[in-house]
């Protein structure tokens, strides 16, 4: 595990209800910038879980459909924003908790590094 994701966290999952109609669901909207998303179906057996990718902002969302296509939903999915935000908080709360700490200092103890033998193992 990451030494900055030690622990756990909270993050924010928006949900939009997709409007259905007798032969499917509405195109949905990206949640940041309103355009219409593109839709992929990742597992060939499974129409109830899509996929939803911006070509405008880039974002990736989670579609679920209901079993019987009566109701589905759009889930925003974090991307490389929310992990740079959430790096950048840890690393700072992380820098306050240990005092003396070189600024900007996130490397590991060395009693936690693994030293490689010559054939690439573990030693």
């Amino acid at each position: 595990m990451h030494p900055l994701f030690a622990h756990p966290f909270s993050m924010k999952w928006n949900v939009t209800v997709l409007e259905v109609a007798p032969d499917g669901f509405l195109s949905p909207a990206c949640q940041k910038c309103q355009a219409e998303l593109d839709i992929h179906q990742p597992q060939a057996d499974d129409p109830n879980e899509l996929l939803g990718t911006c070509s405008q902002c880039g974002c990736w969302h989670l579609i679920q459909v209901a079993p019987g296509g009566t109701e589905a939903w759009v889930f925003n999915l974090p991307g490389v924003d929310f992990v740079r935000e959430t790096l950048t908080q840890a690393r700072k709360e992380a820098a306050r908790k240990k005092p003396g700490a070189p600024k900007g200092s996130t490397a590991r103890s060395p009693k936690n590094r693994v030293k490689l033998g010559s054939e690439g193992h573990s030693g």
